[in-house]
């Protein structure tokens, strides 16, 4: 049986909490149509995103701005009851704009500002679709997070082969999160309907270096620390209020406040100019995510919630007889993740004095491991193998980008845990995939 379910998911930054793996266009058109292999070329206000010591190549006052529109699809076949999901997704819209100043104070000081979507996801499962995939559960699922990133930036080059950057991220994050849980553990009761709102801030930053030994060749570096987004909301559990017996009964909402990360991550990139009408290029990024997507704590404000949800959040793996180390629907999250790789590689190819052609490719490895991928309906963790395409003219003051990627279905099997039979939200086994296609355009004024 196939069932249509109303998801959409973005990613501009597989360095975010909320990594799907997958990059969208929005923080330079230029950098995705070059497989985001783009650490040694930035020569423009979105540095401030990939690298801040490349926005030392502007001349003058540059105006920037652009945006991305994706489509992705995602499918989720359960094996045990034979059911099929797939997204009819509408699109999604990731803006950007910017503005740097070279020339100031002097021409060796670069200051640039950008505002731009660096991560999110959103995810919707009607409840007439979810009882389809979950018998007993009747309840709308949804997981929808923005964050909005505000960046200004610096960057200083003492001599002509050197420069060095940097740019505090300030972020503005805002979560909707709905789905079931399950109260049989403490209350003996079937499904509840868990729902939460929150928003919160987080500050970070990134510093670079660029270095252009000879003209046609150029390095390139980055390093983020980590961060965290400091959330404050509120959740609920309208079945709470009537549990039996009814001493039993606690209250239905309670505040609540939750960190939730941003990976550590370098990069390294270089890029080579061959007989002046060809650039290469290539990256490598390795990104922490052990070290932040480790266990995820939830302090609720009512102590009476603390207690229920830190003994709802016991589950165990009954194949091997060991504490099983995800903890899916209480106090906290233990998603055990596990650091990875990517990779990526572009082209720019100049036709003649004013348009170019772009291509590149990319590939990173799914962070999460299968023991604690299980409930990855709200939140997709699979391995990319994406291509993306361009074009580009450049008429002396005006520089116009477009760009495509394309990310072929990727496929991630996801073993049963075993021991939940009654709960199948405790076991989302199957076959998950993820297909995406993206488009973006920019426009970069100098002034």
């Amino acid at each position: 049986m196939k069932n249509s379910i109303l998801i959409s998911l973005f990613l501009l930054s597989a360095s975010s909490v909320l990594a799907i793996g997958t990059l969208y266009p929005g923080v330079g058109i230029r950098a995705s149509s070059m497989g985001y292999a783009y650490t040694a070329v930035t020569d423009d206000v979105t540095a401030i995103y990939w690298n801040p010591a490349g926005l030392t190549d502007i001349k003058g006052l540059e105006v920037h701005g652009g945006s991305g529109i994706s489509f992705p699809e995602y499918s989720y076949i359960r094996w045990d009851y034979h059911e099929t999901s797939v997204a009819d997704t509408p699109p999604v819209i990731t803006p950007s704009c910017g503005i740097a100043w070279n020339g100031l104070f002097n021409d060796k000081i670069t200051l640039g500002f950008a505002v731009y979507i660096p991560a999110g996801i959103h995810i919707e499962i009607p409840n007439d679709e979810s009882k389809e995939l979950f018998p007993r559960i009747n309840y709308t699922w949804k997981n929808n997070i923005t964050v909005y990133e505000f960046a200004p930036g610096l960057a200083y080059s003492p001599i002509s082969q050197l420069s060095i950057g940097g740019a505090l991220y300030i972020d503005y994050g805002v979560h909707d999160l709905s789905k079931s849980v399950y109260l049989d553990y403490v209350f003996n009761a079937p499904f509840g309907r868990y729902s939460e709102e929150s928003t919160g801030f987080g500050i970070g930053g990134i510093v670079g270096v660029k270095v252009n030994p000879f003209d046609a060749l150029s390095f390139g570096f980055t390093f983020k620390p980590k961060r965290t987004l400091s959330m404050d909301g509120s959740a609920s559990i309208p079945e709470f209020a009537t549990l039996s017996p009814e001493e039993e009964r606690i209250s239905q909402t309670s505040d609540f406040s939750r960190e939730l990360p941003f990976p550590a991550e370098i990069r390294t990139g270089i890029a080579i100019d061959i007989l002046e009408q060809l650039t290469l290029s290539a990256d490598y990024r390795y990104i922490f995510w052990e070290d932040a997507m480790d266990i995820i704590a939830t302090d609720f404000a009512d102590p009476e919630w603390n207690a229920a949800m830190g003994t709802v959040s016991v589950a165990r793996d009954f194949s091997g007889g060991r504490p099983f180390p995800y903890v899916p629907y209480g106090k906290e999250t233990n998603l055990a993740w596990k650091n990875t790789n990517q990779y990526g590689f572009g082209a720019e190819y100049k036709i003649s004095g004013i348009f170019v052609v772009r291509g590149g490719y990319y590939r990173e490895t799914a962070p999460s491991p299968n023991n604690t991928y299980t409930y990855s309906v709200l939140w997709p963790n699979i391995d990319v193998n994406a291509f993306t395409f361009g074009f580009g003219a450049d008429f002396a003051r005006l520089r116009i980008n477009m760009a495509i990627e394309y990310l072929p279905r990727q496929y991630r099997n996801a073993p049963p845990l075993g021991g939940y039979p009654e709960s199948p939200t405790l076991d989302m086994q199957g076959e998950h995939s993820i297909e995406m296609i993206s488009a973006g355009f920019s426009v970069t004024a100098d002034i």
